[in-house]
């Protein structure tokens, strides 16, 4: 039989598998589920899906929920909930080869290296399927873990920390553990990335990017107003923390605490690379500061430097991180007037792979004539309000069953009865957003707008706002 044919095969049994696993959910969730069999045997899976995030917050040690999940997922390719539901299972059973394999698949896609290895090496010993064997093998031939450490050790060190007191194991965990952080981060389990910090402190107090991911999980996560302790003791700890610096500018203009910028700007400006090219994190740390502040003098100035620095690196078309910065340069360049040159360069950033949808948006808003421009902008609705309010607006919705109803007048009355009343909350438990509205209004997006606009007053606004 030829290699094709037996990995069609084994894909095929897997999918059989998968297939009598959903069929048995109406007997493993009781008379209670029967929609969420429904849901399956129909593959709506995204409803399933829905569904199931709904148990888990009502039950969160579920384990076969979580295993549903993240089949579910798989499907649906959301590696967020995967990985999240993955690593749920294996604090359940630290035996669970499938949700090792789900972690594995999802960190090879995710390019999280030493999550992979560890990952990997676990599964190895485990008793497993030998279809898993090739590609484990094959992925522990590719990738030196020591190599990995050693590149980590060499650019942290350039950073600032100093891992010479740990052996290559912790330096490993160190690595996988902040590689978890960044991947929340970047999929908004903000609430994991501060726990998982938490825990990287105390093996390593002075490791910088933790006290980093912390406090912009804190800021992002639950509010400006809680990020305080976070962002202090980063900078305390490091005062020459460029990353640190950014994230306090940005608390500082959500709080409305502008007189107290200067002195922060100041510190961001003098602060210098810490290798001598290639500090796209570090220029672009410095360029979102800036943005924050308003600061379009300093930024385009900091984008020059970036150029330079990068050298022949610098790929606008090719580099997510320098298309971010082209980006904010362009909307600099269009605050001041200068459009034709924010034009030109926001085009060369759209055509950077995965870039950000901002970018087209606001090419479109530029060719639209003056009077009936939005922006330009350099945020979006996600960037000034606190991740807690979607996650509870987005758990009303599947709690009352508003993202099913088919009939507009129910939904309308379900959003008033349900989710207005967190609109309302909102400006209570986050009372700096009231008077952020004008910076809001000023350089959020259209959806920042709206936000602003329509959650004002009477229902109708705020089922708009929810809803736009």
């Amino acid at each position: 039989m030829s290699k094709k044919k037996s990995n069609n095969r084994k894909k095929n049994k897997r999918e059989q598998q998968r297939r009598e696993s959903r069929g048995r959910s109406r007997g493993l969730y009781g008379s209670g589920s029967d929609r969420l069999f429904e849901l399956i045997r129909q593959d709506k899976l995204e409803e399933a899906r829905e569904l199931l995030l709904i148990r888990l917050e009502q039950r969160p040690r579920d384990q076969q929920s979580l295993r549903y999940l993240a089949e579910i997922c798989g499907d649906v390719d959301d590696i967020a909930n995967l990985f999240w539901a993955a690593e749920r299972l294996i604090v359940f059973d630290s035996q669970d080869l499938d949700a090792y394999a789900h972690r594995f698949n999802v960190a090879l896609s995710a390019a999280l290296p030493a999550v992979a290895i560890r990952t990997a090496k676990i599964m190895k010993r485990l008793p497993h399927d030998s279809e898993y064997d090739e590609q484990i093998e094959k992925f522990l031939a590719e990738f030196d873990e020591k190599k990995l450490v050693e590149e980590f050790r060499r650019e942290s060190t350039m950073g600032g920390d100093d891992f010479s007191a740990y052996d290559d194991e912790t330096v490993l965990n160190l690595l996988v553990d902040h590689e978890r952080c960044l991947f929340y981060l970047q999929h908004g389990k903000f609430e994991l990335v501060a726990e998982i910090c938490d825990g990287i402190i105390r093996t390593c107090p002075l490791f910088r990017s933790a006290f980093n991911n912390k406090a912009l999980a804190i800021l992002l996560g639950e509010g400006a107003e809680k990020a305080g302790p976070a962002l202090d003791e980063a900078l305390e700890r490091h005062p020459k923390n460029v990353f640190a610096l950014s994230f306090k500018i940005q608390q500082l203009v959500k709080l409305g605490q502008r007189d107290e910028l200067p002195p922060f700007l100041e510190r961001l400006k003098v602060i210098q690379p810490w290798q001598p090219k290639n500090n796209l994190d570090f220029f672009a740390a410095k360029i979102d500061a800036f943005a924050w502040a308003g600061e379009e003098v300093s930024l385009l100035e900091t984008y020059k430097e970036a150029e330079t620095d990068a050298g022949d690196d610098w790929k606008i078309e090719n580099d997510r991180s320098c298309a971010h910065m082209a980006y904010f340069a362009a909307i600099a360049l269009a605050l001041r007037g200068e459009t034709d040159e924010a034009m030109a360069l926001l085009k060369r950033a759209v055509r950077c792979p995965g870039a950000e949808n901002a970018i087209a948006e606001n090419i479109a808003d530029l060719r639209k004539p003056e009077g009936e421009r939005n922006g330009p902008w350099y945020f979006e609705l996600n960037d000034w309000i606190p991740r807690r309010f979607f996650l509870e607006s987005h758990a009303a919705c599947r709690r009352h069953g508003i993202t099913e109803a088919e009939d507009e007048a129910e939904k309308k009355f379900l959003v008033e009865q349900h989710v207005f009343p967190l609109y309302i909350r909102a400006y209570q438990r986050w009372p700096y957003l009231r008077p952020l509205r004008t910076e809001m209004l000023r350089r959020g997006d259209q959806g920042t707008r709206n936000w602003v606009l329509l959650n004002i007053g009477d229902y109708p606004r705020a089922s708009a706002c929810y809803f736009a």
